[in-house]
C-alpha cells in the first residue's frame, strides 16, 4: 500500500508553481517574474522540495550567459565584480590571474 504525502499549505502552493513553471516550459526567471515570485523563494522551495523527493531536477542543459567584461579601477587597485542570475556579485578586490578566477569560479558552477 503507497501511503499518500500531506502537504503543508505552503509545499503544495510551491509544489503547484514548480510543476506550472516546468509544463510551461518558460525558464524560472521569467516564469516568477510574470507570477509576481520570488526567484529566490521558487528556488529554496524547489530544492526543499526536491529532498522530500516530491519534485525532480530539471534536466535542462546548462545555458552560457552573455557577459561583458569591463576593467575598473579605483586608486592603485584593479575591480572585478561579477553579477551572476542569481543576483550573487562575486567581486574582487586588487590583481588577480586568471587561472585563480577560473579556479574560485569552478567552485560556483
Amino acid at each position: 500500500m503507497v501511503e499518500e504525502m500531506i502537504l503543508s499549505e505552503g509545499e503544495q502552493y510551491w509544489y503547484d508553481h514548480i510543476q506550472a513553471c516546468e509544463t510551461s516550459g518558460k525558464n524560472i526567471s521569467v516564469y516568477t517574474q510574470e507570477n509576481n515570485l520570488k526567484k529566490w523563494k521558487f528556488h529554496s522551495w524547489k530544492n526543499r522540495l526536491i529532498k522530500k523527493g516530491l519534485v525532480f531536477r530539471s534536466r535542462r542543459k546548462h545555458r552560457f550567459k552573455k557577459v561583458s567584461i569591463a576593467k575598473g579601477i579605483s586608486g592603485d587597485r584593479e575591480n572585478i565584480k561579477i553579477h551572476f542570475p542569481s543576483g550573487i556579485v562575486l567581486e574582487c578586490n586588487g590583481v588577480i590571474s586568471e587561472k585563480q578566477l577560473i579556479s574560485f569560479l569552478s567552485h560556483w558552477v
